[in-house]
């Protein structure tokens, strides 16, 4: 049977598929949940952490006695057989897209997902319980240099330090303009008022001669 993908394959994408995977479908959940949106390397090391008990998988939704670990993390488990399943998986998706030609550095895991598995029965002597089975997903997505944030945050800045210099320059020479035309006036009225006052000097004296 083909594989169920709910997602479709791009150019700059690489994708990977488990089915009927023995693993516990509500530990699944929670590690893809916990590595998604990360760089393939460090979704790696968050599976080898787990796999080692040297960080634990953190546990938001499937909470039901689930004990509380050190560090930041509230509630958590190693789920070391599910951890090792999906990193085989994640090396898998890895493998196809060095295939495909892209970059391992920049690549990111965009999407993981998780699917319910049809249930089957173990019999034992005594009693009888479901086996523990899930399908899941991933694709893996490159990332180019012109979508990367710090660039555009970079590109902004850069355009409004030039918008600011260009406002401040624009100010300050039209500031001088307006101020010198009002000075200049001042000092012809006061030298036209000296040189009247000069002449009334002038005029007294010749008149007490």
């Amino acid at each position: 049977m083909t594989a169920g993908y709910s997602i479709k394959t791009e150019k700059n994408t690489a994708r990977a598929y488990g089915r009927d995977m023995p693993i516990s479908f509500k530990a699944s959940i929670e590690i893809c949940n916990y590595i998604r949106g990360d760089n393939i390397n460090k979704a790696k090391k968050k599976l080898t952490d787990a796999i080692e008990h040297k960080k634990p998988i953190p546990f938001k939704r499937f909470t039901d006695g689930v004990g509380h670990k050190k560090g930041d993390v509230t509630s958590g488990r190693y789920p070391e057989k599910a951890c090792g399943a999906i990193l085989k998986l994640v090396n898998s998706a890895e493998s196809n897209a060095l295939f495909k030609g892209l970059n391992s550095k920049g690549l990111i895991i965009y999407h993981i997902a998780a699917k319910q598995s049809s249930s089957t029965w173990r019999y034992g002597r005594q009693s009888r319980r479901q086996m523990k089975k899930c399908h899941v997903e991933i694709a893996l997505k490159e990332l180019e240099k012109s979508t990367k944030k710090t660039d555009v945050k970079a590109d902004v800045k850069a355009d409004v330090k030039a918008d600011v210099k260009a406002d401040v320059k624009a100010d300050v020479k039209a500031e001088p303009k307006v101020e010198n035309k009002p000075k200049v006036q001042e000092k012809s009225q006061e030298k036209s008022q000296e040189s009247k006052a000069q002449t009334i000097k002038s005029e007294v004296k010749a008149d007490q001669k």
